[in-house]
This record gives structure tokens, sequence and C-alpha cells, in this order.
């Protein structure tokens, strides 16, 4: 007699894994707390390197298509075999993003690392100025002989103090050495990010097979669920892909204009620190409100 399968025993088992599942994090979480959290950070930072490349490849999904679309109206518009064209132009597409994603991250931390660190050293050059122009203000607000202003000038005077003394201790040897080795400092913080980097090279395997990936998630989905429920879980998917992909490419070029508009005003009214403030700008304009 041929066995048939039947999901509703696949439906059971999933049922009572999960609540096996459920009732063992329950219980860790009341008596062993730390430990869940512990064994949370550490499934957290092995995954880490997968989870960087699914977000990479997620946020470079736009410009590879485009890519893939441009070779294939153009370059490899009359070929005798469209699948391997499509490959190549694929490679080509997901080779050029990367590269273009690196290039963009490496300029702003050549662009900025230095800036930054020339800026917090003439702060604490100017620091003294600022502080008894601060001390000017609060005493032509509040009178020279109102109590408040000394106690206001007190604690300025012990803030001064403190923060002179930790910037000339610990913080500007430093940022001298970083910026006479701006080189070393830039490969120092890149072998730091080194799950960023490997999330990089997998995100390079998500974007030349993310096709594939889609279609077992489908098939996965319809193993799992109905015909209908199927239906409504990839049209869901579908429908939030559109929406935030949508979203944050909006986000991202609204950004970039808003970070060059910012430099191009400051360049041309000699604002001070016109690329460091401008890149603020830009990335802060990506954080929704």
């Amino acid at each position: 007699m041929k066995y048939r399968w039947d999901k509703k025993y696949l439906y059971w088992g999933i049922t009572a894994i999960c609540v096996i599942i459920i009732s063992f994090l329950v219980f860790a979480a009341i008596f062993e707390f730390k430990g869940v959290l512990g064994v949370i950070g550490f499934i957290f930072r092995i995954l880490s390197p997968v989870l960087y490349g699914f977000a990479i490849a997620y946020l470079l999904t736009p410009l590879v298509n485009k890519l893939d679309r441009i070779q294939m109206k153009t370059y490899f518009k009359n070929a005798k075999k469209p699948h391997k064209a499509q490959k190549a132009a694929r490679a080509i597409s997901v080779v050029v993003s990367i590269l273009l994603l690196l290039g963009i991250l490496i300029g702003l931390c050549m662009m900025l690392i230095p800036q930054l660190i020339t800026n917090i050293l003439g702060f604490y050059q100017n620091i003294e100025s600022y502080f008894y122009n601060l001390e000017d203000w609060i005493n032509g607000l509040v009178g020279q002989n109102s109590s408040f202003a000394e106690y206001a000038n007190q604690i300025l005077s012990q803030a001064k103090h403190m923060i002179v003394g930790w910037m000339s201790a610990d913080l500007v040897p430093q940022l001298q050495n970083i910026l006479v080795n701006v080189t070393s400092t830039l490969w120092s913080v890149f072998s730091v990010f080194a799950d960023l980097i490997i999330g990089m090279i997998i995100s390079i395997y998500f974007l030349y097979s993310k096709e594939k990936f889609a279609s077992q998630g489908k098939k996965v989905t319809y193993a799992l669920f109905s015909h209908h429920n199927g239906d409504v879980i990839v049209k869901n998917a579908r429908y939030a892909h559109r929406v935030f992909g949508g979203f944050i490419t909006g986000k991202i070029i609204d950004s970039a204009i808003v970070g060059g508009l910012c430099f191009i005003g400051m360049t041309i009214f000699r604002f001070p620190y016109p690329p460091l403030i401008s890149v603020i700008i830009g990335v802060a304009n990506v954080i929704p409100f």
C-alpha cells in the first residue's frame, strides 16, 4: 500500500517542536536570564556576518537589477545564449556594485577621519576661548553679581579643567598619532570590522543567486502552508518588499541629494567643515522621523 503524505502530521510535528522550544526558552528566561542573554549574544555574533551580508545584498539589489537591465539591452542584446549572457551580466553587476560600495565607504573614511581628527584638535586648541565666551554670555544674561552666575561660572570652570585634562592626557596624543598614520589607521578600522568584510563576501553569493533563494523560499512556504495561505504570504511578502525597498531606495537618493546640496551651499558661503557636516546631515536624513 502506497503511503500518502498528509500535511496535518507535519503541522502537528512543527507545533510540538515549537511548544517544546518556547517552553524551554520561557523556563530559561525565568531562571537563567543572564545565561539566555549570553546565548543570544553568542548566536548573534556567529550569525552577524550572514546578517550583514543579507542587509548589504538587499540594499544593493536595486542597483544590481538596474545594471542587469542595462547590460541585457546593450552589450548582451544579441547574445546567442541568453542564459549564459544573463549569468555574465549578473556577475559583472555584482562586482561593480560591491566595488562601488567599497569605493564609497573608503572614500568617506579617508575624507571624514582626518577632518574629524583635525576638528577635534582645533576644538582643543580653542577650548579656552569657547569657555570664556560662554562665561561672558552667562554674565551678560543674568548679571555679573548674580549668585546664579557665580555658581554657573564655578561649574564651567570645573568642567573646563576636567575636559582639558582628559583631552590633554588621553585624546589628543592618540589623535595626533592617528593623524600621522592615516593609512595604518584605516587598515586597523577595517580589520576590526572583519564581520562586515565577511558580510560583503556573503552578499556576493546572495546577489548572484537571489532568484534561486526567492524560489526556494516560495517552495518552503507552500510546503508548510496550504495553497491559499501560501499565496497570501507570498503576496504580502512581495508587497512589503516593494514598499520597504522603495522607501530605502528613495531615502538613500534623497539623502545623497541633501548632502550634496549642503556641501555645495557650505562651499559657496565658505562655512567651515563642509565635507564633515554634509556627510552627517546626509546620514542623519536616512533616519526616519
